[in-house]
């Protein structure tokens, strides 16, 4: 069964299996419902011993890796950037924009 009709199968059940890796480990979790549990559940197992990988899946999957790369390098650039930076919690207040910004009232 291709990755895309499990996709479809488990949507149109409500139900999800997800995998998780680091360095050191690796996991499989899946949820459905009660009644839907030994077709979810196999199908979990089928992934987990007689796993698939699609030269166009892998392709794919690789160009998503290195846009999300490019735009991290994006958003490090500019968090370095200080003052012109997009996001707000990366400008970098100067002294004399502080003292401005200040009002005392009596």
């Amino acid at each position: 069964m291709t990755g895309d009709k499990m996709d479809d199968i488990l949507e149109a059940k409500a139900a999800k299996i997800e995998t998780n890796n680091d360095t050191e480990s690796t996991s499989l979790s899946w949820s459905s419902f009660k009644q839907d549990f030994d077709q979810v559940f196999g199908m979990a197992t089928n992934l987990l011993l007689h796993p698939e990988f699609r030269a166009d899946k892998l392709a794919l999957a690789k160009q998503q890796e290195d846009t999300a790369s490019s735009a991290a390098m994006t958003i490090l650039k500019r968090l370095r950037s200080g003052k012109r930076s997009c996001l707000p919690m990366a400008r970098i207040a100067r002294t004399h924009e502080c003292r401005n910004s200040l009002r005392f009232t009596r």
